[in-house]
């Protein structure tokens, strides 16, 4: 999961740079230099600062509060054109070349990501006071708010979708 993590805030941060600068093109080693920069951040981070982790981890939970309320509010608010109900819950629009099928299941994968964090309670068991009791529920609520919040972002992301033919 590390590696997934490290990768994806690379591609983020490079990302975010090709966002301002039109013109810069990312390249491949790029986004491996940038995971291990961000490694390294991490390790540095665990190592000096452990005493600052639990302000990090409060700070970084209401960061994510915050901008999912955020987030989720300004697409709503900003978009003129949202979907159907229909198009939501009963269209499938397949432009993969795959079958439905596999198409259906490379879809359900990225629904699925926002659920995958049971890995990090069941890490910190050997840190919590109760862990046989804790780490269950620690692990059940991360799940379940996972994906809570991960259908309500689809839900609005499926809505505000703008017309697909026209960004093909």
């Amino acid at each position: 999961m590390g590696a997934t993590n490290n990768s994806i805030a690379a591609q983020f941060v490079l990302g975010m740079a090709n966002l301002v600068f039109p013109s810069y093109e990312i390249q491949r080693w790029q986004t491996v230099l940038v995971a291990y920069l961000v490694a390294i951040l991490a390790a540095v981070i665990n190592i000096w600062g452990p005493h600052l982790l639990n302000r990090l981890a409060r700070f970084i939970l209401v960061w994510n509060i915050t901008a999912f309320f955020i987030t989720v509010v300004v697409l709503l608010a900003t978009n003129d054109h949202k979907q159907s109900a229909s198009f939501v819950f009963v269209e499938f629009q397949n432009f993969t070349g795959w079958d439905r099928a596999m198409a259906a299941i490379v879809g359900i994968l990225q629904a699925c990501f926002g659920m995958c964090c049971y890995d990090a309670p069941s890490h910190m068991t050997e840190e919590m006071k109760s862990a046989s009791k804790q780490a269950p529920q620690a692990i059940i609520m991360s799940v379940v708010l996972g994906a809570v919040t991960g259908f309500a972002f689809l839900l609005v992301l499926c809505f505000c979708i703008g017309d697909i033919a026209t960004t093909q």
